[in-house]
């Protein structure tokens, strides 16, 4: 999926969230990509606009990106949680960490539970799919 300027009309967007969904944390400076991060985003970048956003603005998206390069070439676009152009979005999904266990889905936000580093078991990745099947039936 190629980056998204931010001005035109798109029919899907995943909007992930940062800190404890997609990565730890930053303890003294560092943090960990959650297990699974990099397939999660690949497979939902092949079926939508893969978009980070975060309390922390623009800026952290892209801190993100530089640190964890890995990630680049299945994020479309990076936001401010406040100002994402969700107008311009047809169908947005968002994912984000919560106090749940495991992954929970309320209309189009799936909630899983908060990485903090170390293990991980797949929530990201169970989220990314649900999602993922969701939007095939849209299409389909």
């Amino acid at each position: 999926m190629q980056r998204w300027d931010g001005e035109s009309k798109i029919d899907v967007a995943v909007l992930v969230d940062i800190d404890g969904t997609l990565c730890s944390f930053p303890k003294a400076g560092h943090r960990e990509l959650r297990p699974y991060a990099v397939d999660a985003l690949r497979e939902l970048s092949s079926v939508a606009h893969v978009m980070l956003w975060s309390m922390g603005g623009c800026d952290a998206g892209e801190r993100i990106l530089k640190r964890f390069p890995e990630l680049v070439p299945y994020v479309s676009y990076v936001a401010d949680k406040a100002n994402v152009p969700l107008d311009l979005v047809r169908d947005a999904y968002s994912i984000d960490d919560g106090d749940v266990k495991g992954c929970a889905v309320n209309g189009n936000r799936v909630t899983v539970s908060s990485f903090k580093g170390g293990e991980d078991d797949g929530v990201l990745l169970e989220a990314a799919r649900r999602i993922m099947d969701d939007i095939r039936r849209i299409v389909d």
